[in-house]
């Protein structure tokens, strides 16, 4: 689903430089908000998944609620902050044992996500082709690098479900 957004947005820039008409911006607009809508309910119960199983190979790293990994996205203000840590928490307890995960990716990720919002919050003031092209370039991107979290993050917990149980070190001594 992320790499149909980054298709959207890709299509976006070419409709933007090659077609700039107000029909096929309004179809590749349309096209966009209903390939986010759906992203956004896939990604959102792949979260929920990430973050129950988080708990189980760390329950103590989760310092939120079930509830903030969809209601996180939605309330204003921490909804620049919330998600991002949400993705974190789940990071670090699915990190294999005893080698822990950079957050660059996420952070990049994120910062190209908030980026992203600012830009496109810009294009609606904008009439500027370069303004909008530019907010589409970075939704791209964020789209890839998202796409890229998911799958290291899910690969990460398919590795640390396949380790089964970590007994305490004072058992096997």
């Amino acid at each position: 689903m992320l790499g149909l957004v980054a298709a959207g947005d890709l299509a976006a820039l070419w409709a933007d430089w090659r077609l700039p008409s107000d029909l096929t911006v309004a179809i590749v607009s349309g096209t966009q908000a209903v390939l986010l809508i759906a992203t956004a309910v896939v990604y959102l119960c792949w979260l929920w998944r990430v973050r129950v199983n988080a708990e189980v190979f760390d329950a103590s790293s989760q310092s939120m609620g079930r509830g903030w990994v969809i209601g996180g996205w939605f309330v204003p203000i921490v909804n620049f902050w919330f998600p991002r840590r949400i993705v974190l928490e789940a990071w670090d307890a699915s990190a294999p044992q005893g080698r822990p995960a950079g957050h660059a990716l996420v952070n990049v990720w994120w910062t190209l996500w908030i980026v992203s919002l600012l830009t496109d919050r810009l294009t609606t003031r904008s009439e500027s082709v370069d303004v909008m092209a530019f907010s589409y370039a970075v939704d791209l991107v964020a789209a890839v690098l998202a796409a890229v979290v998911v799958l290291k993050l899910t690969r990460m917990q398919h590795e640390k479900a396949l380790q089964g149980p970590l007994l305490p070190t004072a058992a096997l001594g």
